[in-house]
């Protein structure tokens, strides 16, 4: 089982066979090498694929395994890339709250394409940062989801400057600036709800890298008894905790979906609740392990 990395994909190849094809099989050819076509498939074993694209290709095929997901989505970034067009994705994204900034400069269509399909799949996916990491020979595109980093899709080195140029443009940050951390905003509207995005860039020891933080307004506040803890746990944490005068509650744990906990927001309003019936001052702090 391999990773389809975009960034060693020779684009040449797809100029031979059409996108549909490709994905209706889920193939992903890489690159010709000792006289063999090296293919990614998600069922190596179909001779009739093979066949096919080494009539195709006209040289032997050597194959390799993924998942069809991961190829699927390789196949999309590829033809975003080759296309330069992502009308199915800027569709859905509408930017709002811009400054009067040209979009254009110093980000070319592929770069808006690929930008707009990363976002879209990140809010899809309801992950809280998006990270874009240049590498010495591509750029990792990542995606942290319920705490966890998963790989998205990777692209090709050279387009590393385009791609963090449009989320500098959008965001407000100075694009000439490479060296030192910059901070900006953007504002997404996505089916029919609206996502804050805070941008931070810092200098990497291969070029700049981007955090993306997602913020979804829809998703509001989780109530405490949604927060999955057991009956005991929860009576406790009420009668308890929460009704005390004074006291100290530490919430542990690796932060995930938000810069704090689930349970401090949630466990903020129902104190609020409290102190405004027994008059209780309670003061709520958190601290989040970097």
């Amino acid at each position: 089982m391999v990773e389809p990395d975009v960034g060693l994909v020779d684009q040449a190849l797809l100029a031979r066979a059409s996108m549909r094809y490709l994905s209706h099989n889920c193939a992903l050819p890489c690159r010709i090498g000792d006289g063999a076509l090296t293919v990614i498939l998600a069922d190596p074993t179909n001779g009739y694929v093979i066949a096919d694209l080494e009539r195709i290709f006209e040289v032997p095929v050597r194959p390799c395994c993924a998942t069809e997901g991961s190829i699927l989505a390789a196949l999309d970034t590829l033809r975003l890339l080759r296309e330069g067009k992502g009308q199915s994705a800027a569709a859905s994204l509408q930017y709002h709250e811009m400054r009067d900034i040209d979009v254009s400069r110093e980000s070319g269509e592929g770069a808006v394409a690929v930008l707009d399909s990363l976002l879209q799949r990140a809010i899809q996916m309801r992950a809280s940062d998006l990270h874009i990491e240049p590498l010495e020979s591509k750029v990792r595109i990542r995606l942290r989801v319920d705490g966890g980093l998963v790989a998205l899709t990777e692209l090709p080195l050279g387009f590393a400057p385009q791609l963090i140029s449009r989320v500098k443009v959008l965001a407000g940050m100075d694009i000439t600036e490479r060296r030192h951390h910059q901070d900006g905003r953007i504002g997404v509207r996505f089916d029919g709800g609206e996502v804050d995005i805070r941008v931070s860039s810092y200098n990497s020891v291969f070029g700049e890298t981007l955090v993306l933080r997602l913020l979804d307004r829809r998703r509001g506040l989780v109530a405490l008894e949604d927060l999955g803890m057991e009956p005991r746990v929860l009576a406790t944490l009420r009668e308890i905790v929460l009704r005390g005068s004074s006291g100290l509650v530490l919430v542990t744990g690796r932060p995930a979906r938000a810069r704090r906990p689930r349970s401090t927001p949630s466990s903020t309003t129902s104190m609020r609740r409290t102190s405004r019936r027994s008059a209780a001052r309670i003061r709520w702090s958190t601290c989040c392990r970097a």
